[in-house]
C-alpha cells in the first residue's frame, strides 16, 4: 500500500481526490491484492491455530475428488466437444458458485472505506485488484477441477496430443470470463441502485446469477440423453446460449478436431467477449463501483413512517414477541432466536452467503416438473436435499460475520453453556429458511407432477430432518454465532462439505424408503422410525446441554 507509482498522470474520471498517476496503479493493485488474500486466508476463522486457510484446503481437496470422478468420463471414449461439455459445465458451475459466494467479503468488504478510503487510490486500481483477488480464487478451484481431466482427456475419441496444454489455455479463459460477468453485473448493479436498496438488489442478484448457473448445468446431461448416449450435438439450438458451449467449442478448434464455421464461431464469442466486458467494467463502472462499497460503511437513513404505520408495526413487533414468550420460554434462547432472524433477513453479507442456495432448491424443483422422465422420482428427493442442507449450512455462516470480535460478549457473559444460543440459532433457520423451502416445493410439486408417488419416498427424510439438525451441536467446538471471520474459501467448503453429508444422509434415506415400499412395509418403516426419533431426540438435546462454555479463547 505504500508503493508510489513514477509517472504521474491526469485521468479525469478520478476526480480530484483520487491524485495522478497511472490508472491502474500496478504497484497499488500487486499491494491490494497481496494484502487481501492475506487477509481472507490468515485471519481468526481459521479451525486451528496453524495459520492455514483449512477451509480452502478442504475445498481444493474436494473439488479434486470431483475432478477425478470427472475425469474417468474420458475412458467411455467420448468426443473431444462433449468431453469438454461436461468438464466446462462443471468448472464453471463451480468457479461462478465461488465468485458469487465469496464476492460479498472480496468484492464489498464495508471494512474497505474505513482502511483505503483515505487514501489516493484510483476507483479503477481498487476494483482492478478486487477482480484479480477473485480471480486467483476461481482460479486455484478451477486446477482442482481440471488437473486431472485435462490429462484423462487424452483417451477422448480425437484427442491430440496438445489437449492437455490446448485443456489449459481453455482454463485460463474460462475463470476470467466468468470474473468479467460477475464484475461487470456487480457494476451495473452500483450505477443504477441507490444505497438503501443496494443490500436487497445485491442479495436477490446473486439468486439469480446462481440459478442461471445451475439451470445450465442441468441442461447438459439432459440433452446428452435425448441423443441416446455419450454425446452432444453442437447444432442443438439450445446450446448456443449456454457458455460452457463456447468453452467446449474452443477446446475442439485448438485441438483441431473438426473446426466448422458453427464451432469456430461459437469459439470466437469468449474471445471477444471476456476483454470487452473487463475493459468496460474498468473503464466506465469503476468509480460507481467505488462509491458504492464507500457507502457500505455507512448506515442508511431509515425511511419515514407515518403514524398509522408506525403503530401497526408495534403492533405486529408485540404480538411477534408474545408468540417467541410462548414458544421460546427461555430468554437467552429467544434473543438468539432473534439475532440469528436479524441477521438472516436483514445483513447484506449474510444473504448474500445464504440467498444463493435457495436458487438451487428453486431450480431443482422447476427442473423436476419440466423433466417428464425423471422429475416424478428424483423432483422431491433433489428438493429435499437442499432444503436438508440448508439448517447445517446456515448455521455454519451464522457463525462468519466481520464483526466477529463481538462475539467475545458471549465469553464474558455467565453462560454456562452454549446449548441455547445453538436452539435459538438453529430453531430461526428452520422457521426462515426450511420451513418456506419444504411448502414451496411441496406445494408445486404436488400442483405440478402428474405422478405423485416419489413425494411419499421422501416422506422418512422429512421426519428425521428436526432431529438430525441437532447433531451439529455435539461437534465442531462451542457454537457461538458471529464468532469467525470470513474467509476465502471457507463459504464454498461449507457448502461442499454440507452436500456431501446431505447426500449421504438422503441415500440412506431414499434407499431405505424404495426398498419400503417395493416390499410393501413402508408404513411399518416410517413408524419404526418416529419410534427411533423420538428416543433420539432427547438424547441429543441432553448432549448438546451437557457441553460446558471453552472460554480459553477469551
Amino acid at each position: 500500500m505504500n508503493a508510489t507509482p513514477a509517472t504521474p498522470v491526469v485521468d479525469p474520471v478520478a476526480g480530484a481526490g483520487a491524485g495522478r498517476y497511472p490508472v491502474p496503479d500496478r504497484a497499488q493493485v500487486r499491494a491490494i491484492l497481496k494484502t487481501t488474500m492475506l487477509r481472507s486466508m490468515r485471519g481468526r476463522m481459521m479451525a486451528g491455530r496453524s495459520g492455514k486457510p483449512r477451509g480452502l484446503i478442504f475445498l481444493v481437496v474436494m473439488y479434486g475428488v470431483l475432478g477425478i470422478v470427472l475425469g474417468m468420463l474420458a475412458f467411455i471414449h467420448p468426443d473431444v466437444f462433449s468431453y469438454s461439455m461436461i468438464i466446462w459445465a462443471f468448472t464453471f458451475l463451480a468457479a461462478g458458485m465461488t465468485l458469487v459466494v465469496e464476492s460479498s467479503t472480496l468484492m464489498f468488504d464495508a471494512r474497505d472505506n474505513d482502511i483505503l478510503g483515505h487514501r489516493p487510490i484510483h476507483p479503477r486500481t481498487l476494483l482492478l485488484a478486487r477482480s484479480l483477488s477473485l480471480l486467483l480464487l476461481a482460479l486455484i478451484l478451477g486446477l482442482a477441477i481440471n488437473l486431472v481431466p485435462m490429462f484423462t482427456g487424452l483417451a477422448v475419441t480425437g484427442a491430440k496430443p496438445w489437449f492437455p496444454l490446448t485443456h489449459l489455455v481453455t482454463l485460463l479463459l474460462l475463470v476470467p470470463f466468468c470474473a468479467a460477468v460477475i464484475v461487470f453485473a456487480y457494476g451495473v448493479m452500483a450505477r443504477f441502485v441507490s444505497r438503501r436498496t443496494f443490500d436487497t438488489v445485491a442479495s436477490w442478484t446473486q439468486v439469480g446469477v446462481t440459478a442461471m448457473l445451475v439451470m445450465a448445468y442441468q441442461l447438459v446431461p439432459r440433452l446428452m440423453d435425448r441423443m441416446q448416449g455419450f454425446h452432444i450435438e453442437a447444432a442443438n439450438p439450445l446450446l448456443l446460449a449456454l457458455p460452457p458451449t463456447w468453452f467446449a467449442a474452443l477446446s475442439q478448434v485448438m485441438t483441431g478436431e473438426g473446426a466448422s464455421p458453427r464451432m469456430l464461431v461459437l469459439a470466437t464469442i469468449p474471445l471477444i467477449a471476456t476483454p470487452v466486458l473487463a475493459w468496460a467494467a474498468l473503464r466506465y463502472l469503476a468509480a460507481d463501483y467505488a462509491r458504492q462499497v464507500s457507502s457500505l460503511s455507512e448506515t442508511p437513513a431509515p425511511a419515514a413512517e407515518d403514524a398509522p404505520a408506525t403503530a401497526a408495526r408495534r403492533g405486529r413487533g408485540l404480538r411477534l414477541d408474545a408468540l417467541l414468550r410462548f414458544w421460546l420460554r427461555d430468554p437467552i434462547e429467544r434473543g438468539a432466536f432473534r439475532l440469528a432472524s436479524a441477521y438472516l433477513t436483514r445483513d447484506r453479507d449474510m444473504r448474500m452467503r445464504l440467498y444463493p442456495q435457495l436458487a438451487s432448491f428453486l431450480v431443482l424443483v422447476v427442473i423436476a416438473i419440466i423433466d417428464r422422465k425423471t422429475g416424478p422420482r428424483f423432483g422431491p428427493l433433489m428438493s429435499l436435499f437442499i432444503a436438508s442442507t440448508l439448517p447445517a449450512s446456515a448455521m455454519m455462516t451464522l457463525k462468519m460475520s466481520p464483526q466477529f470480535a463481538a462475539a467475545d460478549l458471549f465469553r464474558y457473559t455467565p453462560l454456562t453453556g452454549t446449548a441455547s444460543l445453538f436452539h435459538g440459532v438453529r430453531k430461526a433457520t428452520l422457521v426462515i429458511l426450511v420451513l418456506p423451502c419444504v411448502l414451496v416445493s411441496g406445494l408445486t410439486l404436488w400442483f405440478g407432477l402428474s405422478d405423485r408417488s416419489g413425494l411419499s419416498i421422501a416422506l422418512p427424510a422429512l421426519v428425521a430432518l428436526p432431529t438430525l439438525s441437532l447433531a451439529g451441536g455435539l461437534f465442531g467446538g462451542d457454537y457461538l454465532p458471529l464468532s469467525l471471520a470470513p474467509a476465502s474459501g471457507r463459504q464454498g467448503a461449507v457448502n461442499v462439505g454440507m452436500m456431501f453429508v446431505g447426500a449421504v444422509w438422503l441415500a440412506i434415506f431414499a434407499g431405505l424408503a424404495i426398498i419400503a415400499e417395493k416390499n410393501h412395509w413402508f408404513w411399518w418403516l416410517l413408524g419404526f422410525e418416529v419410534v427411533v426419533l423420538a428416543l433420539l431426540h432427547p438424547l441429543l438435546l441432553h448432549g448438546i446441554r451437557a457441553r460446558p462454555l471453552n472460554r480459553e479463547d477469551s
